[in-house]
């Protein structure tokens, strides 16, 4: 797993965990979600400087802005 923010989310203690080596459904989603986030961010980032390159104006930022809620879907 390469999003740090997801890593931190896991080893930190909640109310309600039961054992220290065990972790609820709950917080393995969330962590997959902080890391599908992270990774919609970035790629949308990059998207916007690559598109920067080719149009001028706002276009790329809502360019960058539609592919980042294409990625986040379900």
């Amino acid at each position: 797993m390469k999003s740090e923010k997801a890593k931190e989310f896991l080893r930190t203690k909640q109310p309600g965990d039961i054992a220290q080596y065990e972790i609820s459904r709950w917080k393995a989603e969330r962590a997959v979600e902080i890391a599908e986030e992270e990774m919609a961010g970035n790629a949308c980032r990059l998207f916007e400087q690559f598109m920067s390159g080719v149009f001028t104006g706002n276009t790329p930022k809502k360019m960058a802005q539609e592919f980042k809620r294409k990625l986040m879907e379900r």
